[in-house]
């Protein structure tokens, strides 16, 4: 750790430096199908285990793995509750972080967790809520434009340009959409009559992401927020709210965009070549979090 990030976090309480505690987190292992099948109950940093190589490749450089294991980490101790109602934590999929038990451990991956065990971000005193993607685009963007919570957003999340992200092959993209296909995902959602002229991009927010979409109809106009009509269309294929261009072809729609993913927090593809570059995971971290702390959470 870096005397930059300890600063902060060893006058607080909430964060000091010394030996780690252990934590039971609650996993909800979900089926194919979203449903919850059964509970299990897990150390924190036995879990990380299984999350790790799972959202990022074990053979990418161990400073991005280190990287992800804080923020993996960070992700786990803000969200400790959010699903107390149902009786645990988080779920083992994509509505929170990937688990799957491992059959074994890549040295990589164990290393990644134990050499940062317990380290989490924070700041102001408060524990952050991170988040993390595969691919930005060149920039990341506020929480609060994807999920609009309402809550003022601490500063290092507000985004940052990141221009590390250009070899991922999602960097930049195209995404085809026949319009029979668009009415249907509408239809899901909204009472719509065809046929469809025009998708059009409303607003944008600060980092360049699309905020809004206007669906011109011929009965009428549509707006609809970005992440709902990736939602629709599905995110494997409209990959981020990063849209460059918009273009209609004679049965559908074109988009052109960069990223993948929500964009918020930290860039994972960013992180691999930083670390390519010689950047430890203290910096990288830094570059995707500008101002946070860097500290050992105690209980």
């Amino acid at each position: 750790m870096t005397a930059a990030f300890l600063a902060a976090a060893l006058a607080c309480p909430l964060f000091a430096e010394q030996a780690a505690p252990s934590r039971t987190i609650r996993i909800g292992i979900a089926d194919a199908r979203g449903k919850i099948q059964e509970i299990k109950k897990l150390d924190l940093e036995e879990y990380l285990l299984g999350v790790l190589p799972n959202e990022m490749d074990p053979d990418w450089p161990i400073e991005a793995l280190k990287a992800q294991a804080v923020v993996a980490r960070t992700f786990s101790y803000s969200h400790l509750g959010k699903h107390n109602a149902q009786g645990f934590d988080l779920t083992n999929d994509t509505r929170s972080q990937v688990y799957l038990r491992p059959k074994a451990n890549a040295e990589s991956v164990s290393g990644a967790v134990r050499s940062t065990r317990g380290e989490v971000l924070g700041f102001g005193g408060e524990l952050l809520t991170v988040y993390y993607h595969s691919c930005c685009g060149g920039r990341t963007t506020d929480p609060q434009e994807v999920w609009k919570s309402g809550q003022p957003t601490p500063r290092p999340l507000r985004g940052v340009k990141d221009g590390f992200c250009s070899l991922s092959p999602h960097h930049n993209w195209t995404a085809y959409f026949a319009d029979d296909d668009i009415m249907a995902a509408l239809a899901r959602s909204h009472s719509v009559a065809g046929p469809l002229e025009a998708v059009r991009i409303a607003s944008r927010d600060k980092a360049g992401y699309a905020r809004e979409f206007k669906i011109l109809l011929e009965s009428g106009e549509i707006k609809l927020p970005a992440n709902q009509l990736r939602s629709l269309l599905g995110g494997t294929e409209l990959k981020s709210a990063r849209i460059l261009q918009i273009k209609r072809r004679s049965k559908g729609i074109e988009f052109h965009g960069r990223g993948n993913g929500h964009g918020v927090g930290l860039c994972q593809w960013g992180a691999r070549l930083l670390a390519q570059k010689g950047r430890s995971y203290e910096s990288i971290l830094r570059h995707y979090f500008p101002g946070a702390t860097l500290s050992i959470v105690t209980e």
